[in-house]
């Protein structure tokens, strides 16, 4: 059975986010260490290096929240993760793990298969078929042969053809060793 929403896609993309997120904190940290010992050259780079990952952690982040509310929309979330998750590791990279997490939730996003309307319904020639596991009342006929008329299907019991009425007699089977006329006999080869 399908999941209605891409769990596995929102958690690891969260993962990922929240990870690129915690490295952008680490780089603003260094980057404030780097500014006091008088190193403003270092500060400066490392400090433009913190504010990517930390905006990058962020929309990483809210994106998995969309895709869990909206599952519907999940490849173009999943895309937006992904290059998201790429593009990071200009930010630091969530220490590789957001990364790697991020790419991974978001390719699941994007490989995510919504589940059909439960309450659609199909019918092939009149009949519901039956799906194995499902409440379906009525069996899948098993097709017994054509209708000398129409030539469509007959299923097995039936008297006339469900299609234009015409009486159906199904063909007789022939008994073991004993060949129906115009059949070649068993150990004969046909070319």
């Amino acid at each position: 059975m399908r999941e209605e929403k891409p769990i596995a896609a929102f958690a690891l993309s969260l993962a990922g986010g929240v990870m690129i997120f915690v490295g952008g904190l680490f780089l603003a940290v260094v980057s404030s260490v780097a500014g006091s010992i008088g190193a403003s050259g270092l500060s400066a780079a490392v400090g433009g290096l913190s504010i990517i990952g930390l905006l990058i952690g962020f929309l990483v982040i809210v994106f998995a929240g969309l895709l869990y509310e909206s599952p519907e929309h999940h490849t173009p979330y999943g895309i937006v993760i992904v290059i998201l998750s790429a593009v990071s590791i200009f930010g630091g990279g969530g220490f590789l793990i957001g990364i790697i997490l991020g790419l991974i939730g978001g390719v699941l996003a994007i490989r995510f298969e919504v589940d059909e309307d439960p309450n659609f319904e199909w019918e092939y020639n009149g009949v519901r078929p039956s799906i194995p596991g499902s409440s379906a009342s009525r069996p899948t006929p098993r097709m017994q042969g054509l209708c000398a008329n129409c030539q469509s299907t007959v299923p097995v019991g039936a008297d006339r053809c469900p299609n234009c009425e015409t009486p159906y007699r199904p063909p007789s089977r022939p008994e073991r060793g004993r060949p129906t006329s115009g059949a070649a006999p068993s150990g004969s080869r046909t070319p």
